[in-house]
């Protein structure tokens, strides 16, 4: 498995401007992300004082964390899609043929990647994406197993809406040319209060099961999963896929990653 940083992101660290990249770094206030990520109930949601934030319905995100959260935040550019692209086309060369997890901005690299590099990539997994690939070359990725995985709360933000018709319409076209996409709705799976960033929520093990039981069978070999699948009905519908059953195969391999 690699965990990669995108180009001025983490330990790719910086470089000069507007030497090398364009532009002058975009810097987040504190509250940003609490408001944007489904954690605080939109703007004006966020307060220094936890007695006077406003939680999404049962959220998950371990708030009393968030300062720690916030602190792993950098600046980031609006000019380095490119050079990000190509460092992780880069990157599929070098260590593929693989399956691809991205998550939130990371969906236009992950899906434009793989349109690039459709042969060395075994199966896509979006979580939450808040960018989509090119959709004239959707059929590209047909023969490229796809799971989409949205959390909770969607309907009761501004954004987060529209950026969902977004990632279903993109993925919708790979299903119009020929291509098994699934969709895992975790409220629908039964697994309530998920914020933007569902792998920091308290539940993360259970939502990660979720997403794994069944899918990574069905879907990565080329033999199994027809396409339009109900991943909540088969959850509901089948005791041996509730998450609750892999918690022993989950338990010694999922981390809690509440910062601290």
């Amino acid at each position: 498995m690699y965990n990669s940083d995108a180009v001025e992101r983490g330990r790719a660290g910086w470089a000069m401007y507007p030497d090398i990249f364009k532009g002058e770094p975009v810097f987040l206030a504190k509250a940003n992300p609490f408001e944007r990520f489904r954690i605080g109930q939109g703007a004006g949601s966020y307060s220094p004082d936890p007695s006077k934030q406003k939680l999404m319905p049962a959220s998950q995100f371990p708030v009393e964390a968030y300062d720690n959260f916030v602190k792993q935040n950098v600046p980031r550019w609006t000019t380095t899609d490119e050079a990000i692209i190509r460092a992780y086309s880069a990157l599929v060369d070098r260590v593929c043929p693989c399956v691809i997890l991205f998550h939130s901005q990371a969906g236009q690299f992950g899906f434009k990647v793989a349109q690039a590099r459709p042969d060395k990539v075994k199966a896509l997994v979006a979580v939450e994406p808040a960018g989509v690939g090119d959709a004239k070359q959707a059929a590209v990725l047909k023969n490229i197993p796809t799971l989409v995985v949205y959390g909770d709360n969607i309907a009761l933000d501004s954004r987060w809406p529209q950026i969902r018709k977004n990632g279903l319409d993109f993925v919708n076209g790979i299903a119009a040319a020929g291509g098994r996409v699934e969709i895992l709705d975790l409220p629908k799976a039964g697994i309530r209060g998920n914020s933007h960033m569902l792998m920091m929520d308290r539940n993360n093990c259970r939502s990660q099961a979720s997403s794994r039981i069944g899918w990574r069978s069905r879907a990565v070999s080329r033999d199994s999963a027809a396409s339009g699948t109900d991943w909540a009905e088969e959850m509901r519908g089948n005791p041996s896929n509730t998450p609750e059953d892999d918690d022993a195969v989950v338990d010694h391999r999922c981390k809690l990653r509440i910062p601290n």
